[in-house]
């Protein structure tokens, strides 16, 4: 089958260009697999659902009482805040970031007053997602690592009045 001259010089260039582009292919997969994927997209997607949610209407579909709240206006509270994470499909966590403890979980995974360490930074919001805001929001954004692995988190500072 290979016996002229042509043939098998024909069959060499093929074997090498095949092996080439075997290599090529290699690499390729090497590079694009072992870089992390960029945190942008999806501190977008956070963002987004940041600044969509209402804490204030949150709190009052619960029925929460702001005068003399009892024991079940924050079993009821507790449970909108778990259908709200349920519903956005995002996982809820208010932490105070002056003591560095846990306040609530959607995931169950902290207690009430846990440490929670995480590395957290300064964040603005794009300006496709903060357009039209009167005032600008104070923001934070940090990863952290719990049983389930690592999580990418952004949040806003929550206002009393």
């Amino acid at each position: 089958m290979l016996t002229s001259l042509r043939t098998r010089l024909f069959a060499s260039y093929v074997f090498l260009v095949l092996v080439l582009l075997a290599v090529i292919g290699v690499a390729l997969l090497l590079i694009f697999n072992t870089r992390p994927a960029p945190p942008e997209p999806t501190l977008q997607r956070l963002s987004a659902l940041a600044l969509s949610t209402n804490l204030r209407e949150i709190v009052r579909d619960s029925g929460f009482s702001l005068i003399r709240p009892t024991q079940r206006d924050f079993e009821a509270l507790v449970a909108q805040f778990d259908a709200t994470a349920e519903e956005r499909q995002v996982r809820l966590l208010f932490v105070n970031l002056n003591t560095d403890s846990v306040l609530y979980d959607s995931a169950g995974l902290y207690e009430l007053g846990a440490s929670f360490n995480a590395e957290v930074g300064a964040y603005t919001f794009p300006a496709a997602i903060a357009r039209g805001m009167a005032l600008p929001i104070e923001a934070v954004r940090g990863t952290f690592s719990d049983a389930r692995g690592d999580w990418l988190f952004v949040g806003v500072e929550g206002i009393r009045q």
